[in-house]
């Protein structure tokens, strides 16, 4: 018998994968686009069928013995898995059963132990696609295709491992024509942007760069977490060897920072921020920083990056009063989704 975990598990045992395969934040940085050596679908045995699933509860409560470590959910939090659409779909106290009636795009299921399979990332954000609202689905795009920091205050200065790639997602949800989701998750894997670096860099760039008709300001897209290169004069100046914007647009040399308390609120890290923002401008890049405060008063974060997006491309952007409604529904959806889902 195999064991084919889906849905909400499967989202648990890949965060905690992604956990447990951490990356320096240096080499987060400094990659342009992840290869699939690093994310799970490149190194995992892929397979596109159910074959034998495991049904009864004693078969899956003994495949899922040994990973059930991994997913740190509440002892009364169920398993959910896939059968077969000649099998039961009942379900009981323990285990959820979805009852899987149409062929996946290849690489659906991955094999991450003899006999136990796991939806992909990528089918993950399909099935969870009808289950979760356009923003909260988008808030899940981002952390997949992104790299938070982990948890440890030990482990400062390491991130988790991304699971995913935007183009990924769109390319999977678009194979994946007949299932239940897939397309709300074309719609939201059309607006996702890699390189999220922390819950509060998704939700800044889901309001500044979806859509209008969606809700968000959109504007011209910009690169998360982009290295600006400096000058070695640049270097012996400010002792920065390194510059990294949250949001960059290296064409028009523009940048947009956000300022957390918790991210940049002790002395050595003020200080890192100082000398980071004095070799931008010698780089002649202007920028603009976003503090918590201000990403939280609606209209005056909507005006500034509207005054950033004026600068870029040199529109000035009218928002209907339907639009603020839809944009306001946005941030509540995508926030909902980091209050429901982190841990």
């Amino acid at each position: 018998m195999n064991l084919y975990l889906s849905h909400i598990t499967a989202f648990r045992l890949w965060r905690a994968w992604s956990a447990a395969h951490p990356m320096t934040l240096s080499a987060f940085h400094d990659a342009s686009e992840f290869s699939g050596d690093v994310v799970p679908s490149g190194i995992f045995p892929t397979t596109a069928c159910l074959r034998l699933c495991a049904v009864r509860a004693d078969d899956i409560e003994e495949l899922a013995g040994p990973i059930r470590p991994l997913l740190a959910v509440a002892a009364d939090e169920p398993l959910h898995i896939l059968v077969a659409a000649s099998q039961s779909a009942h379900s009981d106290e323990g285990v959820v059963r979805h009852r899987l009636a149409t062929a996946v795009p290849r690489g659906a299921f991955l094999r991450v132990l003899p006999k136990v399979y796991v939806a992909s990332p990528e089918l993950v954000f399909v099935q969870m696609g009808a289950l979760l609202t356009f923003g909260e689905l988008l808030g899940l795009g981002y952390e997949l295709c992104g790299c938070y920091p982990l948890s440890s205050e030990e482990q400062a200065g390491w991130v988790r491992c991304p699971l995913s790639t935007p183009r990924r997602l769109l390319s999977f949800s678009r194979a994946a024509r007949g299932l239940h989701g897939a397309k709300r998750a074309r719609a939201v894997a059309a607006e996702v942007l890699a390189k999220s670096a922390s819950p509060m860099e998704t939700e800044l760039a889901a309001a500044a760069f979806t859509s209008a008709r969606r809700g968000g300001l959109g504007l011209e897209r910009g690169l998360l977490n982009y290295v600006v290169p400096l000058a070695t004069s640049t270097v012996r100046a400010t002792g920065c060897q390194r510059a990294v914007g949250d949001i960059v647009w290296p064409g028009c040399r523009k940048v947009v920072e956000y300022d957390g308390v918790l991210s940049h609120g002790d002395a050595g890290q003020q200080a890192r921020d100082a000398r980071k923002r004095d070799a931008l401008v010698l780089e002649g890049y202007e920028s603009v920083t976003v503090t918590a405060s201000q990403f939280y008063r609606e209209e005056q974060c909507v005006e500034l990056l509207d005054r950033v997006s004026m600068s870029i491309d040199g529109r000035r952007r009218r928002h209907s009063e339907g639009h603020r409604r839809r944009h306001h529904v946005l941030r509540e959806q995508v926030h909902r989704y980091h209050q429901r889902f982190l841990p």
